[in-house]
């Protein structure tokens, strides 16, 4: 029931949408980016894609496992915007 979708297929894994394909993407650029403004952009970018992402998954995840996992990205990005925010 966890990993099924609403017709009752099991679902572990989809195609990539387009907000963690970016997120991917920047993710592999920061491991080699290291200078300071740069890095602080590709990490604020890779942070607003996953945010997305996340939005998609918590509000229309196949399951319930994927909206969880959505639910769980959404927390982390908000903690890192608001450490973001403080500083």
């Amino acid at each position: 029931m966890f990993f099924k979708d609403r017709s009752g297929t099991i679902v572990l894994a989809q195609v990539p949408n387009v907000p963690i394909i970016i997120a991917i993407i920047v993710w592999l650029l920061m491991l080699f980016v290291h200078q300071e403004p740069y890095q602080i952009i590709l990490t604020i970018v890779f942070n607003v894609a996953l945010g997305i992402w996340a939005v998609l998954e918590f509000g229309w995840g196949v399951n319930y496992f994927r909206r969880g996992l959505g639910l769980v990205v959404l927390i982390f990005v908000l903690k890192f915007f608001t450490q973001l925010l403080l500083h």
